[in-house]
């Protein structure tokens, strides 16, 4: 996807898959490419590596605000000498949220549900901060690591937000859920419905989005499958609710890649309906 809008563009770039074995695991040698090669724009980091390289990065005073907010850095941008630790995951959430509801000329709900407080569930909650949300339940299958992203974001917010968690592995009642979708309300999902092999995190059941459906007005996935435009929650609700907006992974992580060009100052017309053309051809 880079390197195809870096051709488009004619720009003189170079995006290029690197595996940390080649630096011996040494995340201060990936640190000090810039200073080795004057061109070296930075990366992206993957995981296992997102929460190392922020450590990395506080402990040298080179972390963005929001990525300290997101507990994870998962882009370094050279600026000067200096390689500086950014979370893109936060715009990647913030901004297909604002062109849905501007596209609809509606204003972004106040009221939030994030299922799962792994991986990206902690930049979806700074992603809400970011777009002013007043309520934000995070759901998950016990609440030790919704209570911890929590306690870490009460530094940060103003005292009318209100934050809850709730264990969603009592989906013997779904309708535990309603009370916390306050129409209208929109759902960030980080886990993965209906993947198999079944993971702990996947233990689910699309009842919550039946029993709760009629007080959902958008969905946001952050599960992506590069062979699929839909996962199996998108395509659910596709299917069986299609007034329910539903924004896929896909369309999601082209938004990612778009704000990555800009903070590399590379972006002119960065076309993303064509670029989630390319990935709905690369997936049929």
């Amino acid at each position: 996807m880079h390197t195809y809008n870096a051709v488009k563009q004619n720009l003189d770039f170079g995006y290029m898959l690197r595996d940390m074995d080649q630096f011996d695991g040494s995340i201060q040698e990936v640190m000090d490419m810039r200073k080795q090669d004057s061109m070296f724009l930075g990366g992206n980091i993957t995981m296992p590596y997102k929460l190392d390289v922020y450590e990395y990065m506080l402990s040298h005073a080179l972390c963005d605000d929001e990525a300290y907010r997101a507990l994870a850095v998962n882009t370094v941008v050279a600026r000067t000498q200096d390689m500086i630790g950014y979370n893109t995951d936060i715009m990647w959430i913030v901004r297909p949220i604002q062109h849905t509801f501007a596209s609809k000329k509606q204003d972004v709900p106040e009221h939030a549900v994030i299922l799962g407080a792994w991986g990206a569930a902690k930049a979806a909650v700074v992603a809400c901060l970011k777009l002013w949300m007043k309520h934000i339940c995070i759901a998950n299958r016990t609440t030790d690591e919704a209570d911890l992203i929590i306690k870490h974001m009460r530094h940060f917010i103003e005292e009318d937000v209100v934050f809850e968690s709730i264990e969603y592995n009592v989906t013997k009642n779904p309708l535990i859920l309603k009370k916390y979708l306050t129409s209208p309300s929109i759902v960030i999902s980080s886990l993965p419905f209906g993947f198999k092999p079944s993971l702990p995190q996947s233990s689910m059941s699309f009842d919550v989005i039946d029993a709760c459906y009629d007080n959902i007005i958008a969905v946001f996935d952050l599960v992506y499958d590069i062979n699929a435009s839909y996962t199996p929650l998108t395509k659910y609700i596709t299917q069986k609710y299609p007034d329910i907006h539903v924004c896929t992974g896909q369309q999601m992580v082209v938004h990612q890649a778009k704000y990555g060009f800009e903070m590399r100052n590379l972006w002119s017309d960065f076309d993303t309906k064509e670029l989630e053309d390319l990935f709905q051809k690369a997936s049929d």
